[in-house]
Parts: structure tokens; sequence; C-alpha cells
């Protein structure tokens, strides 16, 4: 690490409270220190004064003041990333021990995707916290991409994710659970009881998830090499519920994750087509650090591998 980055690291540790970043985060999200002031439940001259001794700690203007309010500046922007992230593991540390305080032997934070949030992952999850009930569990779904991100930061134990490309170092990747896709239609759709082949697909409309998630993949791979390119409705959304709406109140199809199609299903709105392909999504499993940081967290990923090791969709 150069000098000036030490110096100015020491400098930080020894003068920023949390209460700094707290305020420079506010100022970025809502514009203008008077609503910080009311926000945090201070007076405005004490954030102008905290925000002026967080930028002469970091030897930069974070601001730029100007007639409808402040707008960060593009060393501010740069800082924002960390400084949030410091904020959300300060939560996560602060939530632990309020559970620790209450009784709780052990606490264990849970990221999972969407996919992962219904049937048998769900339904073990839940088994293990009424035979665990020592142990304190929070549950946060989002994206892939975010959840990694927060495992890094530690503010996040265990991810229910399907199998990364690259494992990180330092990590252990299990397989709990393996995927498929399948093909949506609305309840007594004329394709529906009968085998339907990919030329026969081919010639209906579809209903699509962007091009970077799992099923959109798969959807361009199955008809890349097709002479007749399939129908695509023109609405593109990440939302599972908007989507398998749509296909229940139409003839258009969708591809998705059988892990994803569940509560469709039990609706009874929707049904799966006789699609003869044997295409497998990526396994669906637990990712956590090579050594865990809690007996609770080593005891959850234990359980959970043995009580799934046969699951199946």
């Amino acid at each position: 690490m150069a000098r000036d980055a030490r110096t100015l690291l020491n400098r930080l540790i020894g003068k920023v409270r949390l209460r700094h970043v707290q305020l420079v985060v506010l100022i970025a999200d809502l514009g203008s220190t008077h609503k910080v002031a009311e926000e945090a439940g201070i007076s405005q001259p004490t954030v102008v004064k905290m925000l002026l001794d967080m930028e002469q700690l970091a030897q930069t203007r974070l601001f730029e003041r100007h007639a409808r309010g402040m707008r960060p500046t593009p060393a501010c922007r740069a800082l924002l990333p960390f400084l949030r992230s410091m904020l959300r593991v300060a939560q996560a540390a602060s939530q632990t021990l309020s559970d620790l305080q209450s009784g709780a032997a052990g606490v264990v934070h849970v990221g999972a995707m969407p996919a992962a949030c219904h049937g048998p992952i769900m339904s073990a999850l839940s088994h293990f916290a009424q035979t665990h009930r020592e142990i304190h569990f929070h549950l946060h779904e989002n994206k892939s991409a975010v959840l990694l991100e927060e495992l890094a930061l530690g503010t996040l134990d265990v991810l229910l994710i399907r199998q990364p490309s690259q494992i990180p170092q330092g990590y252990r990747f299990a397989p709990i659970l393996d995927d498929r896709p399948v093909v949506l239609a609305r309840a007594g759709h004329r394709l529906a009881g009968r085998p339907v082949t990919l030329p026969i697909l081919a010639r209906e409309q579809w209903l699509t998830f962007p091009q970077s998630m799992t099923s959109r993949i798969v959807f361009d791979s199955w008809f890349e090499d097709s002479p007749v390119r399939p129908g695509v409705v023109n609405i593109t959304t990440s939302s599972l519920s908007a989507i398998t709406t749509m296909v229940a109140e139409s003839d258009a199809l969708v591809l998705l994750p059988l892990s994803l199609a569940g509560p469709a299903l039990a609706a009874g709105r929707v049904c799966i087509l006789d699609v003869p392909t044997r295409d497998t999504i990526r396994s669906m499993g637990l990712l956590w650090r090579d050594e865990p940081e809690s007996l609770a967290v080593a005891v959850f990923c234990d359980w959970m591998l043995a009580h799934l090791e046969d699951a199946a969709l």
C-alpha cells in the first residue's frame, strides 16, 4: 500500500464514525441536508458540520452544491458502494447481536435466488428451523450477482444459488437439487396433452425473460439453428408473477426452470407441455466459506446437504 493511501486509511480508521458514513449515503440519496436532518433526527447544522468533517478527512469534495440540492462528485460516486457496504455490515452485525442477546445460540444469514425459494429447498429450510429453534435465521431473496457480493462482504453466511461458473477462492459449492427447463402454457392450451416438437414450438408466440437470465439463454439455444424463428411477444420482464399471469391469460408460451414453475402449476392455471428435450440447467446448491465462521452455519450446511442429497423436483 502506498504511503499516502496508508496515511489516509489510518486517518479514516481513527476519525470516521458510522454516523459520518450514514450521512454521506443519505445526502447522496436525498440530495438535501435539510431532508437528511429530518431523516436522521439531528439538526441541519450538525449534518453540514459532519459532512465538512468527512470531506476534510477524505481530502476531497464529496458533493457539489447547486440550486436544487446536492449532487455527488465523481469521488463520492466512487466511494458510495463501499460506504453502503459498511452500513450493510453494521446492520447485519447489530441484528446478529440482537438475536444472540434474545437467547439464540447462533444466527445464520441465508441468501437465496428466486428459484430456490420454492419446493424442496424451502421445505427443508423450514424443517431445519423448526427442529433447531435455538438458531435464528434471516432469509434474503435477491439475484445471484447481488448475493455473491453480499457473501463476499460478510453480510451473508450461506447462499442458495445455481452453481457459479467459477467458485470464489476460499468457498465451497455443493449441489443439492437438479433442475431442468420446462415449457408452460395456459391450462387447456391446444398443445397440451400431446408430444410437442421444437419445429412446432417454433411456430408459437413466446414470452421471454431478459437475455442475461438462465431461461432466456436456454430459449435462445433451442432455436438458434431453427429455420423458423419463434414469435416473441413485445413484453420482456424478469417478474415471474407477471410472466406466468400473462401465460395463463393468453396462448403465449414461456420457457423457465421447473424450480420456478411450482407456484403457477399449483394454482392450476398453467400446465407443462410434453417437450422431448434432455436439457439440464445448472444445479442449485449451497455456497459457503470453506471454514464457516460459526458453528450454526456449519450445522445448517451439513444438515441441508444430508436431507436434500436425494431431493428431486
